[in-house]
């Protein structure tokens, strides 16, 4: 859309080029220089002592433009031509009021200098019904006399047509119109305005072209210096038609496109120096997708910007664009179901060659594509290049705001949600996305639950765009690292604390679903489950200065499979069966490998470190734990407590009591075998 969409505005530019040409020839027509009068006059000026038929200067130029049996080719025109510029006239009368009536009038003006071959990008102009020219003070003896122009109508239908520059008629222009009024200032038609530039169709109705201000010639004295064209206006039932181009994405692949539609209650606008073409009043852009869903942007005033340089060979080029809305209707809104695409904005600004996106408003900005949204007062994003290999590009959104995206594309999956106060900005480090937030963001995601921070940033990591990681992971953009710092708050199902700093891990596993081999080799075997069994659900709270943890996500479902803790660690580990005691956890560090599966190992260090579960208490320097065998080492001094209801013998106590047992070296349990040394 960003690139076509302008040639709506580029189309009735084109018109002006056609007007300007003909106020360029009113000076050679009206004002000949005195070395050209002599010859000119000479060729318009009856001459009956002359036989035969009169020669046609220009016959093979003509004939390049005209069919065979134009009135061009009938019989020698009267000529008048510039540098760019020539008009053709089959005859004209003159008043002493100083009004000049032309039978027929052809003009022909060409953008480049012209050679001896008739250009393809010739721009004509045809008035079959003549025109009529006002002078300042009457004619004299032949057209030397002429005076200065008031004003010039060109009658009945008029025709504006050029094979421009290709070779087809892919950018073949015309354009058809009536009743032209002319003077110093500006070029007016009050009747229907109907172009086509290639597969592309405009029209409108009430034209008016402005001027820039021209003065007299300083050499010449009567004649005048045209100084160019200041703005162009269609005033009325504006609209236009694009082809082969697509609403919201610049993708043409994949069939047909049906035609991009532009209609506006308000004037079309023009203006030169600026360069700036704008559609004003209940905007419309629409477009009907193959599906026959109809995506539309709707705003209060949409302008062009254009641009030319190098890379355009000359020409203009678009160059950004903003819709915005009014005081009467704010809103900027954009529907675009046959993308899952929505905005409601109060400006949305594109900047087409570096491909970048900003939506702004008083309070809020909601833009949405594919079940993922974001919320902010100002949210700018900048896409990858064309044939870049990333998926994603740099995005900032300004102000209080919060974004929710959905990582599968099935929506299937739980999305991930994050807020924040000040600013969330997107950018690459090294190749890859990084997401940072500032202003206490809350992330909120499968696996970590809800996360709070005084500042956090999230690597991201995007799948390979041929699909090899489709059953790998579980969306095209996937977070890879998380990092939080400040006064960082976890609440999830499996993890619940306080740290000062926060870093998570995530690894992506595929699961082998194979059958085991006929030959009995191991290679095909299925894997087994690392997760714990139903039941037997855990949770852990942490506190502590820094965490590390590591997440592995397999089958969609993320599983805490290491996690390590430093700085007056105090962990709890618990289980939904109300039969088993909470395991306790108070050390300088705590480190847990393989704590998604039964064989989870928990290391311990402190002053001491301190373990309690079931009434049993384990104090040492440093401890080893494998939790699914009921094993601990310890290669230290230490102590261990732990309640017993029968004496040494083997008689029951009346009461329970604490067992309390030192040693100096060393201590290893084995499910009921202690042995100490």
């Amino acid at each position: 859309m960003l690139t076509r969409l302008t040639h709506a505005a580029l189309a009735f530019a084109l018109m002006v080029v056609v007007y300007q040409a003909y106020v360029l020839l009113a000076v050679p027509v009206l004002e000949p220089g005195a070395a050209a009068r002599a010859e000119r006059e000479a060729d318009v000026e009856e001459q009956p002592h002359r036989v035969g038929p009169m020669r046609h200067k220009y016959r093979k130029l003509l004939a390049s433009y005209f069919p065979p049996d134009h009135w061009t080719l009938a019989k020698p025109p009267k000529t008048f031509e510039s540098r760019q510029a020539m008009v053709f006239l089959d005859g004209y009368r003159a008043s002493d009021d100083g009004q000049l009536r032309v039978n027929k009038c052809a003009f022909i003006f060409f953008p480049r200098a012209r050679g001896e071959a008739a250009p393809r990008d010739a721009i004509v102009l045809e008035a079959p019904h003549g025109a009529v020219i006002q002078m300042d003070e009457a004619l004299g003896a032949g057209l030397g006399a002429w005076g200065r122009i008031q004003w010039g109508k060109l009658l009945g239908e008029i025709t504006v047509r050029s094979g421009m520059r290709a070779a087809s008629p892919e950018d073949d222009l015309l354009l058809t119109t009536r009743d032209l009024y002319m003077n110093e200032d500006h070029i007016r038609t009050d009747a229907l305005v109907d172009m086509r530039l290639g597969p592309h169709a405009a029209r409108g109705r009430v034209l008016e072209i402005q001027f820039k201000p021209f003065e007299r010639s300083k050499a010449g004295g009567q004649g005048f210096e045209f100084a160019g064209v200041e703005s162009l206006e269609i005033q009325q039932a504006v609209a236009a038609e694009l082809e082969a181009t697509r609403l919201v994405s610049d993708d043409t692949a994949g069939g047909s496109v049906a035609p991009v539609q532009i209609t506006s209650q308000g004037p079309f606008r023009y203006h030169f120096p600026h360069q700036r073409a704008t559609f004003e009043k209940q905007v419309l852009v629409e477009q009907v997708s193959a599906a026959g869903e109809r995506d539309q942007l709707r705003c209060e005033k949409l302008s062009l910007y254009l641009t030319g340089g190098p890379s355009s060979a000359g020409k203009l080029r678009p160059g950004s664009l903003l819709a915005s809305g009014s005081s009467e209707r704010p809103l900027v809104t954009l529907d675009a179901p046959s993308r899952g695409a929505s905005a409601l904005c109060q400006r949305m600004y594109l900047e087409i060659d570096s491909r970048r996106i900003t939506l702004d408003g008083n309070d809020e900005v909601a833009l949405t594509y594919q079940g993922s949204e974001i919320h902010a007062p100002m949210v700018s994003y900048q896409a990858p290049a064309r044939d870049a290999p990333q998926r994603i590009g740099n995005l900032l959104a300004a102000g209080h705001g919060w974004i929710r995206l959905l990582p599968d594309a099935t929506q299937s999956a739980r999305p991930l949600e994050v807020r924040w106060t000040e600013e969330l900005r997107l950018s690459r480090e090294q190749g890859r996305p990084v997401l940072r937030l500032r202003g206490r963001p809350r992330l909120e995601m499968v696996g970590l639950g809800r996360l709070w921070a005084d500042d956090l940033e999230v690597v991201l990591r995007e799948s390979a765009r041929d699909g090899s990681e489709a059953d790998l992971l579980p969306g095209e953009i996937v977070p890879d690292r998380v990092t939080a710092r400040g006064q960082v708050a976890m609440d999830s199902a499996q993890l619940r604390g306080h740290v000062r700093e926060l870093e998570v891990g995530v690894d992506y596993v595929a699961t082998d679903v194979s059958l085991a081999g006929t030959q009995g080799d191991d290679v095909g075997r299925a894997r087994p489950s690392l997760g714990r069994a139903a039941g037997d659900q855990r949770s852990y709270r942490i506190d502590g200065q820094r965490l590390k943890m590591q997440l592995t996500v397999r089958d969609r479902t993320p599983e805490v499979t290491s996690i390590d803790v430093e700085g007056d660690v105090n962990f709890r580990e618990a289980t939904r069966d109300s039969t088993k005691q909470a395991l306790e956890v108070r050390a300088d560090s705590l480190r847990v490998e393989q704590a998604d599966s039964p064989d989870a190992e928990i290391t311990l260090r402190g002053q001491p470190a301190q373990v309690t579960a079931a009434g049993t208490a384990l104090r040492a320097e440093e401890l080893l734990l494998h939790r699914g065998t009921s094993q601990a080492w310890i290669q230290s001094p230490g102590e261990l407590e732990l309640p017993v209801d029968r004496d040494l013998s083997g008689q029951r106590l009346a009461t329970p009591q604490q067992l309390l047992i030192r040693w100096q070296r060393g201590m290893e349990l084995d499910q009921d075998r202690v042995v100490f040394q």
